[in-house]
């Protein structure tokens, strides 16, 4: 049996556990908050020194058959206002309830951080989209600074709709630098409300995590890991980082 890698970075403090079945190694180092990767490879490199007696990462993460990571960076990022503005366009007739969202919001001040814009409403009549209205809505969006933009409609039926739009009116050479999420992609929930704050709060993270994950898989792939890092979620399951 190989080694299995558990790596917990927090607001000041990261684990890391490594067992094997027989040997076990436990060390605690620093969060260094400018650069996760270096803590993340602090932390590696101190658990190779417990099972090893020196730093070894190679023979580390050579025999590892699976690494596994968490952090509470996301939630820090939320509690302290640190994501990417997004954007959100929302079927007519929504716009101030956001499915039902705002009671669960309440007066917290999480929404305005995250989407500092009013939502664009987007009219689907017998699924007919008024393009006009969605090209407005772009511009809207654009000119308050958004870095991310997403749409949030009640059935994947219409999101679509507004996706094929989307990509005739703005290819992705002209929008590339403003990614479009659309809900549906994201998350299977029944629930608008959810579904759109999962949306959304995955869109506010996405660039402040994506280069930090990607950076780490990078590593773990230089020194020859066996198998992809996986990366824990809230909802207690873990996947790769394309998948997160």
């Amino acid at each position: 049996m190989g080694l299995l890698v558990n790596i917990d970075n927090g607001g000041s403090f990261t684990d890391a556990f490594a067992t094997d079945g027989e040997r076990v190694a436990h060390i605690k180092s620093p969060t260094t908050p400018h650069d996760l990767s270096q803590c993340f490879v602090d932390s590696l490199d101190r658990l190779s020194r417990e099972l090893y007696g020196a730093e070894d990462l190679a023979r580390l993460l050579g025999e590892t058959d699976h690494l596994r990571y968490s952090t509470t960076s996301g939630t820090n990022a939320v509690v302290e206002h640190k994501g990417s503005p997004v954007g959100v366009m929302l079927i007519a007739g929504e716009e101030q309830s956001l499915y039902g969202a705002a009671d669960t919001l309440g007066q917290t001040g999480l929404w305005p951080a995250m989407v500092p814009a009013a939502p664009v409403a987007l009219s689907l009549n017998n699924n007919e989209l008024d393009e006009t209205e969605l090209m407005r809505g772009f511009t809207t969006l654009i000119a308050h600074g958004v870095s991310r933009v997403v749409v949030a409609l009640p059935t994947r039926e219409q999101e679509l709709i507004v996706k094929d739009a989307v990509l005739e009116r703005y290819p992705r050479h002209l929008l590339g630098a403003i990614p479009v999420l659309f809900s549906h992609e994201l998350v299977r929930d029944d629930s608008n409300a959810r579904r759109l704050l999962s949306a959304v709060v995955n869109s506010y993270l996405h660039s402040s995590m994506e280069h930090f994950l990607y950076g780490a898989e990078r590593i773990t792939k230089q020194h020859h890991l066996r198998s992809p890092m996986l990366i824990y979620r809230n909802d207690g399951d873990s996947a790769r980082v394309a998948k997160t």
